[in-house]
């Protein structure tokens, strides 16, 4: 039998920041970069005591005795490679239980230092909780909180910090992370039951959990579970504190409505994770028009409970009655219940049901703001006329603001047309914050915000908002799509893919999710292997983006009389009137007609497709990234190449 030890070491994982793509682009300097690795790291670690143990691709395992010094170690090759333009990296770093056998090492000490290499910016250092606790009394050593994470294949939230490098100093964080989320006290609001005899009446109740977790996500000292996860657990009966457990939250809010003509009774209760007991209950039998008050007073309930502490508007009012009318609110509440659907046919009920609202009560803020989010969404995905959904969209955006200032969706809906259509960087960043200010706790916001700084090469603020949206809404399958995808975009191409892998199989029926890997694999050479997602992305939502991307794939693949029946489906599109010239061009870039793809996404620039900026994304633009058209089509966005 091998000899094997079991002792505690501080694991350090490093990697090569854009080594997949720079193998991609140019092997041997891909080669000649692993060896300058190599021979820079290897005398630094040994020099501090440090155990080189192997290579992993282009990345190495070390370990060492203390944290003290795998964190002196990561720290000087970090300066070391300050002014290197060719070599970056980030490094990871963990102390635990661990198994020596056969020069090689073992445990969840290993595991862990390798998921948090990732969470480094470039050039950036990550360290655990554990590594802080040895390293905190070192005054020469500073570090950032970044909060608790959840890390692939590690059961429990971890506590990550940064290490700041020489000369960056102690800088505030920003204003979402000056508390880390492991102080903050943190809830859950689970889909409250419907009681009702009537089973339609499921839009208000799941209206009235939307609303609570609206309330709740107003308060700064909170972090809120957001809708998306918490609705993972509607109609299932599972132990409170394994919904804790997987949400990663203290409290969880539950209850039910039971609605009858102009009457309801709603009962609440607060419930602690640790031990199931009730903190606090409540049973209210009012009039249908005291909805809005019953709302404010379960929210501030909760937050007293919690010892919050409220400032600003939100000491008197928790939740704002956007209108008088109880027909319009029901109305609405329908239109959401519909446009959480995420389907064609759900987004343009939600339109009928907020129209109908509006012609009820034209002030209802609330309801401009949803219909403007509505038609963005029809004309990103290429299901209506963009330049008729968005101006629509904006009337009805800049309608909510002139009617409600602070109302955080308005402002979410005009930076989103900003990004999408206006290609106004400084206007859609400027609504973006005034939204995030308002609404801190709003996935969908930070989702939005985070891809507006990728665009925009912001990699360290937009990885930032989408670690945000993921933690405030873990188990939402758009919020892991995008955040998963986009990863790739900044370099991390495996960890991306493995993201939207986990995706696939915990949502089989998201379109996106297959949509999105499926690119991902054809981009990488994995053509194969793309198709059948491609295939079921389709089978799931046959959108005009999900046919250009197969195209594209089927094109890569010398698959030319398939791609081009796409690509004829496409253009009779086009011909009759839809702004699909983005999506015909991309399709034709896959097929190798680099001149015809040149003409569509010319086309697509007149026509203001929305999904244009992101042509500006890596791999799908690399045979026409140096043409004089190109680079006048990226000169009117206002963006650069995204290369990794």
């Amino acid at each position: 039998m091998p000899d094997s030890k079991r002792r505690l070491a501080a694991i350090m994982f490093t990697d090569i920041v854009g080594y997949t793509a720079l193998m991609g682009r140019d092997e041997q300097l891909a080669l000649n970069v692993l060896d300058r690795n190599r021979e820079i790291l290897k005398p630094i670690i040994e020099s501090a005591n440090g155990e080189w143990l192997k290579e992993i691709g282009d990345g190495t395992l070390s370990a060492f005795t203390s944290a003290v010094e795998a964190v002196q170690c990561a720290l000087e090759i970090q300066a070391s490679l300050v002014d290197d333009q060719t070599l970056t990296l980030r490094i990871g770093i963990h102390i635990g239980d661990v198994v020596f056998k056969d020069a090689d090492v073992f445990g969840d000490g290993v595991n862990i230092a390798s998921r948090l290499e990732p969470l480094a910016d470039p050039g950036g250092i990550c360290i655990s909780e554990r590594v802080f606790d040895d390293i905190r009394n070192q005054v020469d050593i500073q570090t950032r909180p970044l909060g608790q994470k959840n890390l692939k294949g590690i059961s429990r939230p971890i506590s990550v910090y940064a290490l700041l490098l020489p000369g960056q100093g102690k800088h505030p964080a920003p204003a979402e992370e000056q508390r880390p989320d492991g102080e903050k006290p943190s809830i859950a609001v689970l889909p409250f039951v419907n009681m009702s005899a009537d089973a339609e009446n499921e839009y208000f109740c799941d209206g009235m959990t939307e609303e609570l977790i609206d309330a709740l996500a107003k308060v700064a000292g909170l972090k809120v579970v957001a809708r998306t996860s918490a609705f993972v657990f509607k109609g299932q009966t599972i132990d409170i504190r394994e919904i804790g457990q997987r949400l990663n939250v203290g409290k969880v809010l539950e209850g039910s409505v039971r609605k009858a003509g102009n009457r309801i009774r709603i009962t609440a209760q607060l419930i602690n994770v640790a031990d199931g007991y009730h903190l606090w209950s409540e049973k209210y039998d009012r009039e249908l028009e005291d909805v809005f008050a019953i709302q404010d007073e379960i929210a501030r309930t909760v937050v007293e409970s919690l010892k919050v502490r409220l400032t600003g508007s939100h000491k008197t009012q928790l939740v704002k009655q956007a209108t008088d009318n109880m027909e319009a609110y029901t109305l609405w509440l329908k239109g959401n219940f519909e446009w959480y659907k995420q389907t064609p046919e759900g987004m343009l009920a939600a339109i009928d049901f907020y129209q109908q609202a509006l012609k009820i009560d034209p002030q209802y803020a609330a309801a401009h703001a949803n219909l403007a989010e509505v038609y963005v969404h029809l004309a990103l995905y290429g299901l209506a006329n963009a330049n008729e959904a968005i101006p629509t969209a904006k009337k009805a955006a800049q309608q909510a603001l002139e009617i409600d200032p602070d109302l955080a969706e308005g402002h979410g809906a005009l930076a989103s047309i900003a990004l999408y259509y206006e290609w106004d960087w400084d206007l859609a960043e400027r609504e973006f914050e005034k939204a995030v200010n308002l609404k801190i706790n709003s996935p969908p916001v930070l989702l939005n915000y985070g891809q507006c700084h990728i665009l925009l090469q912001k990699f360290e603020s937009g990885r930032r908002r989408l670690d945000a949206a993921l933690e405030l809404d873990p188990l939402s399958e758009m919020v892991r799509t995008y955040h998963g995808f986009f990863l790739a975009w900044m370099g991390h191409v495996e960890e991306g893919i493995a993201e939207l892998k986990e995706t696939v199989l915990a949502a089989p029926n998201f379109h996106f999710s297959h949509h999105f890997l499926a690119i991902l694999l054809a981009l990488t050479g994995r053509l194969e292997e793309s198709l059948p997602f491609h295939e079921r992305a389709r089978a799931l939502a046959d959108l005009p983006s999900a046919q250009m991307m197969h195209a594209h794939a089927l094109g890569l693949a010398g698959k030319k009389d398939e791609a081009m029946a796409i690509i004829n489906v496409l253009e009779a599109g086009a011909a009759q009137g839809q702004t699909w010239g983005f999506f015909v061009g991309v399709a034709y870039l896959g097929l190798g007609d680099y001149e015809k793809a040149l003409d569509w996404l010319e086309k697509g620039m007149a026509e203001r497709n929305p999904s244009m900026p992101f042509i500006s994304l890596g791999l799908i633009n690399e045979p026409v990234r140096d043409h004089p058209r190109f680079k006048a089509i990226l000169k009117e966005l206002g963006l650069k190449p995204v290369v990794f």
